[in-house]
């Protein structure tokens, strides 16, 4: 009643002394879990399950298979990045963290051009190591009565020895006052001079650390009397020391990472023994530690475990020599009798060709669908054998397109075509054996046959829905240039130039596709594309140009007048100036100036716009000698092409050059009162007056003839500066000056006006431009061209021509920094 009253009936506790001793043996059973710091996780807590009380189902088992595949696949996702993160950051680390012997290594290449001076400077810095340090108690034993009599006989006082048999301080005096200590006797390797050679000296105390009593620098002289080593003996020596030590701490870097790897390929392989990989990983790192013998035993024991592997077998083989490799390779052959590599690798440790043979063709028993063991055995037939193995290989292998290629190749004409009909049969898809078909048949001269067959492959290859990519088309056809099938080149050019090609953007296609070739030397492919386009687009003009000019860097003068004289046919492009002209050149440069001026003629009858016709005939005319006719071509010109600029200038240009100066003359001022804002009129005007009128009047004429051009042609920059060349030649540097400020006012941000200010500032102070330019002369002469040459760089900062001239400017020695600033 009281424990109902209470309350302990019902389950409940006290509130004052907590958990009661009748329940606590029952929490403890229940509670047994490690609680304690070393059995913590931050993230997971203690390591007790939440639910160790529960059953693990099959629904339990199949939801941890569906999350670990889910896991599996988003891993997988991210794999190529997670790998490709991980060597990017581990060459980071390897940059910014190389290993010791990377540190090392210029180092080690550079011991052989340390001087001796540098070798005697070194320091002897000792032994640091921790073995070092630690000191370790030394068991010393009494040395025995042989050893004391011997030291005795020679004259030598010997101490104890300790347990390893090595002087432990005991010294022995050599007559010259000098005393070496036992332990000193030491190789520059570390190895310990024997006691009974008491005679030999040493330059250092190399292993112990021990010097002799001057430092090693000189040792006693032996018994033989011998002198002591000299300074380069003892740099060697200390150079070999350094060497020593730094190949050992590369070595021992290596080694931890040798044995951190062979501790992990130990795992995996007594882990997952089938595993293949792991053994032959295991093998080849203790090929690269130099342990060939180990690497032999552990990729033996790999063949023993994983038999059915055939990398096992082949790297088994290849640790071995040849004799036991072939027995290796024949154990493995035994295990996986199809195995193409290892029938392969034994054929390969056969040096008799017979031998050789015997092995593929018993391979071809067991594995008679192998393309490379095919291959392989022909390869060692002659013609006539090899025929007869490649007819039993298309039984063998018929989807194989490169043994029935090989089989024709090997047949006469007639069983060449029946072999390549089998294959269409056996291989219907493949494009090659419809293009060796029509290069079989262009072997044969039979060339109305290749453009049949090509036809009817496209059209068979379409209908089953492999001939619709037409740039795989148009390698083969440059393949067939290559191999020198030109028939066969052009006629899979013209049957497949049209697949997947809208007639909207055909011209383009075409043009890139041609362009595409030339650029890859395919003349050929080239010249049908354009040929075959133009089939199509005969009035495309630039199409004629584009063909024009191929045959004029790659072809044959005939081909191109042949072509030129189709491109202006009534039903191409007779209107076209560019063409006519084109064919005219060809002509006249060959020297056929009667057919050129024919074409010419032809030409100008039938071009709408006659100025280049009428210019190419004058030019032709002039340079043949006939002035008069040239003339009178012009005469024709003027009144035909009245509003022609060029054509009065070709007229006044040639009566110059004849020496007519008045008929020049009448024919500017006619030309300049129909164009007065042609600036080379106004120009080719001045000279001519300076021609006809020698001395200071010519220059006043011209003048002004160029000051009435200037109110015509402003912007003209040319013209201006005609007028200040005069001023410039008669030395009047204040009106030339005036001259050009008033055309930079009009004309603003001009180089070539500032330069010309620039250039006359250094005229007026008498130097000559060599002098300035060697720098025979100082720039006390040039301050106003320096000042001149700062506004005209302030106006126009992107100008390089004012930026050279003021590089120039500057002394020799300020002109190499003033380029590295530009």
């Amino acid at each position: 009643m009281s424990e109902l009253f209470l309350g302990r009936g019902r389950g409940a506790t006290g509130f004052a002394g907590g958990v009661s001793r009748d329940d606590a043996t029952t929490m403890e059973e229940r509670d047994r879990g490690d609680y304690s710091e070393s059995n913590y996780d931050e993230f997971a807590g203690y390591s007790e399950g939440l639910f160790t009380s529960g059953e693990y189902d099959e629904e339990d088992r199949q939801a941890d298979v569906v999350y670990g595949e889910i896991d599996d696949k988003l891993d997988a996702r991210r794999r190529a990045k997670r790998e490709q993160r991980f060597k990017e950051e581990l060459s980071k680390l390897r940059a910014e963290k190389p290993t010791l012997s990377q540190q090392f290594s210029d180092l080690k290449r550079g011991l052989n051009q340390v001087s001796q001076e540098e070798w005697e400077s070194i320091p002897d810095i000792g032994d640091y190591s921790l073995k070092s340090k630690q000191k370790k108690a030394r068991t010393l034993a009494p040395a025995p009565d042989s050893l004391l009599m011997n030291a005795h006989s020679m004259n030598q006082t010997v101490g104890a020895l300790d347990a390893r048999g090595i002087g432990g301080g005991a010294v022995t005096p050599i007559g010259f006052g000098l005393q070496t200590p036992l332990a000193g006797f030491q190789t520059p390797m570390g190895l310990r001079t024997p006691l009974g050679l008491s005679g030999l000296s040493t330059p250092f105390a190399m292993g112990g650390g021990n010097r002799t009593p001057l430092g090693g620098f000189r040792t006693p002289m032996n018994a033989g009397g011998s002198a002591t080593p000299s300074l380069n003996d003892l740099g060697e020596a200390r150079g070999t020391i350094l060497t020593v030590k730094l190949d050992k701490v590369s070595t021992d870097a290596n080694i931890q990472d040798i044995k951190k790897a062979r501790l992990l390929l130990r795992s995996v392989t007594q882990t997952n023994p089938q595993h293949a990989p792991g053994w032959i990983a295991a093998a080849r790192l203790e090929e690269l530690s130099g342990k060939l013998d180990a690497a032999r035993e552990l990729i033996a024991q790999g063949c023993t475990l994983c038999k059915n592997n055939e990398d096992v077998w082949l790297e088994a083989a290849r640790l071995e020599k040849s004799k036991e490799a072939k027995s290796i390779l024949a154990n493995g052959i035994h295990e996986n009798p199809t195995s193409v590599k290892l029938w392969m690798e034994a054929a390969r440790k056969e040096e008799d060709i017979a031998l050789k043979k015997q092995i593929l063709r018993k391979a071809l028993e067991k594995v008679p669908n192998s393309v490379r063991l095919w291959k392989e055995a022909i390869s060692l037939e002659g013609p006539k054998d090899a025929e007869i193995l490649l007819g039993r290989a298309v039984e063998c292998v018929p989807t194989s397109v490169e043994m029935w290629l090989a089989l024709a190749r090997l047949s006469k004409y007639e069983n060449a075509q029946r072999v390549l009909n089998e294959a269409r049969k056996h291989i219907p898809t493949n494009i090659e054996i419809w293009i060796s078909a029509a290069k079989l048949e262009e072997t044969h001269n039979k060339t109305d046959m290749v453009d049949r067959i090509i036809s009817r492959g496209v059209e068979n290859l379409t209908t089953k829905g492999a001939g619709r990519d037409r740039d795989s088309w148009m390698k083969h056809a440059e393949e067939a240039e290559k191999t020198r099938y030109p028939k066969t080149c052009e006629a899979i050019i013209r049957a497949t130039m049209d697949i997947g090609v809208e007639s909207v953007n055909r011209k383009k296609i075409w043009v890139s596709d041609a362009e595409g070739a030339l650029g890859r030397g395919m003349v050929l492919a080239a010249r049908c594309l354009y040929a075959n386009a133009l089939k199509v687009l005969p009035k495309e003009e630039d199409l004629w140009i584009a063909l024009g000019q191929l045959e004029m860097n790659f072809g044959t003068p005939e081909a191109l007048d042949q072509i030129l004289l189709k491109s202006v046919d009534r039903e191409a492009c007779p209107h076209s100036e560019t063409l006519w002209l084109m064919a005219a050149k060809q002509k006249w440069i060959r020297g056929e100036i009667e057919l050129a001026r024919k074409l010419l003629e032809n030409g100008f009858q039938s071009v709408v716009q006659k100025e280049s016709i009428y210019l190419a005939a004058v030019k032709l005319e002039r340079e043949a000698g006939e002035t008069e006719r040239a003339r009178k071509l012009l005469a024709a010109a003027r009144l035909g092409c009245r509003n022609s600029e060029k054509v009065w200038m070709h007229s006044v240009q040639l009566e110059r050059m004849l020496g007519d100066y008045d008929a020049a003359q009448n024919l500017i001022d006619e030309a300049l009162k129909l164009h007065p804002k042609n600036p080379k009129l106004w120009m080719i005007s001045g000279q001519i007056i300076m021609e006809r009128i020698e001395g200071e009047e010519g220059k006043t004429e011209a003048l002004k003839l160029f000051e009435a051009g200037r109110k015509e042609c402003v912007r003209s920059i040319e013209l201006w500066l005609c007028a200040v060349n005069i001023y410039r030649e008669s030395g009047n540097w204040n009106r030339a000056r005036a001259l050009l400020e008033e055309a930079r006012l009009k004309n603003p941000k001009q180089e070539l006006l500032w330069l010309a200010a620039v250039e006359i500032e250094i005229e007026a102070a008498g130097v000559s431009r060599t002098d300035w330019s060697q720098g025979i002369v100082g720039t006390a002469n040039l301050q106003m061209a320096h000042h001149m040459m700062s506004k005209a760089l302030q106006e126009c900062r992107k100008s390089g021509i004012l930026w050279a001239e003021a590089i120039f400017l500057e002394p020799k020695a300020a002109q190499v920094r003033s380029t590295e600033r530009k």
